[in-house]
């Protein structure tokens, strides 16, 4: 008897042997996988940066330039009515190319985000949504113009991306507000919609609709700079989404 509880104890032994070291495996895996997705996140903003900067800069510089020189064609005293009209029709063409250039660096990478801050970003990206669609937005901005680390105002900006364009395609909402504030231990940022909400379990992301799968990739991203995202929704009582960072 005492053999056979012996031999028990033993296998018990292995066993909580074996799943420590598995553990251990397992945590050196989770750090690397964080590793590669870090500097994937990095690499990616990175990549964002350079691109709407030579959107930005060069580009859209060649089209202003060559908008001067249409000027100066078109108003050329040799210049007959017929070349006149097909300049300002090429003007036209070249000022639309420009702030096409112009909306697609902004969508890539805000310059604001880079030179001049979280505050003034959000602000941006608020009045160009304002523009776009007929939601009132309520926007409480509490930062006093405080820079914050560039990985923290990247992923919170980019939260703010994602909650509002799941408003716009899914809620079916009139009003959103949105409340950025920071102590000197935290910032929050909290999106609420007046739409149509969703069923929501908080224990799994995988029990959200699909067109809500982007706040997967939001808690991934808010993963990496010690961020949480928590979500309060149901149906017909719209839906918050509340996000902290510590700093």
């Amino acid at each position: 008897m005492l053999a056979e509880l012996d031999l028990r104890i033993k296998q018990w032994e292995d066993t909580a042997e074996q799943l420590q070291v598995e553990g251990a495996r397992r945590a050196v895996l989770e750090g690397e996988l964080s590793q590669v997705l870090r500097r994937t996140v990095v690499d990616q903003e990175a990549e964002r940066q350079r691109i709407a900067r030579e959107l930005h800069d060069s580009l859209g510089q060649y089209l202003t330039l060559m908008n001067l020189d249409l000027d100066g064609i078109g108003r050329h005293e040799e210049a007959s009515a017929a070349i006149r009209a097909r300049v300002g029709k090429l003007k036209i063409l070249t000022a639309d190319a420009g702030q096409e250039v112009n909306q697609l660096a902004w969508e890539i990478r805000p310059t604001a985000l880079d030179d001049l801050g979280l505050q003034t970003s959000f602000q941006q990206f608020i009045e160009e949504w304002s523009k776009r669609t007929d939601l009132e937005f309520d926007l409480h901005l509490s930062l006093g113009g405080r820079r914050l680390p560039e990985s923290v105002e990247t992923a919170l900006y980019r939260s703010l991306q994602e909650a509002v364009r799941n408003v716009v395609r899914h809620a079916v909402a009139k009003r959103v507000g949105i409340i950025l504030e920071a102590t000197d231990a935290e910032v929050r940022l909290i999106v609420e919609d007046n739409g149509k909400g969703f069923e929501w379990k908080a224990d799994s992301m995988i029990d959200a609709p699909s067109s809500r799968l982007g706040l997967l990739g939001v808690r991934e991203r808010l993963a990496l700079v010690g961020g949480t995202l928590e979500i309060e929704s149901a149906a017909g009582e719209g839906t918050t989404l509340l996000i902290h960072v510590p700093l």
